[in-house]
């Protein structure tokens, strides 16, 4: 029997925050990952609103979801939705909800958000949604009273 000692040279890459791993790539999306979970983390603190409704499940009922709501009271504060959700909604400043020409303030913006997968997260105008309840209510409204 012999004995060996080797010496193995590998390189690891390290992110900002000590996390290892044994590609550049793997590190360098993992350190994207994490600038924008603190980009998102501020948002919610500047813009954020936090409720203890439970909004009924009326745009999805097969999967589990959360809602994400932002008071946007001005320009700068849709500058910077965009600018942090751009990585969410590809090519977002081009979606109609955040067109600064029809954009009323203050508004309320609603992300539609499915964490464990299932189906693609959206954006709402609470606005929006509120006129077009409103206008489903009323109809039923009016087609209960023509039945009785």
């Amino acid at each position: 029997m012999k004995t060996k000692t080797k010496t193995i040279i590998k390189t690891i890459y390290i992110a900002n925050d000590g996390s290892e791993f044994n590609s550049e790539e793997d590190c360098l999306y993992y350190e994207e990952e994490k600038k924008q979970e603190n980009l998102e983390k501020e948002v919610d603190e500047k813009l954020g609103i936090k409720t203890h409704a439970d909004f009924p499940a009326m745009l999805n009922l097969r999967h589990n979801h959360e809602y994400k709501l932002f008071l946007i009271k001005n320009e700068e504060d849709l500058d910077l939705f965009v600018k942090v959700y751009e990585y969410w909604f590809t090519q977002l400043e081009r979606y109609w909800q955040v067109n600064k020409e029809t954009f009323v303030y203050p508004e309320v913006l609603c992300i539609l958000d499915f964490p464990q997968g299932g189906d693609e997260h959206r954006l709402y105008k609470i606005s929006q949604l509120c006129s077009q309840f409103n206008s489903f209510v009323n109809e039923i409204t009016v087609r209960v009273e023509e039945k009785i």
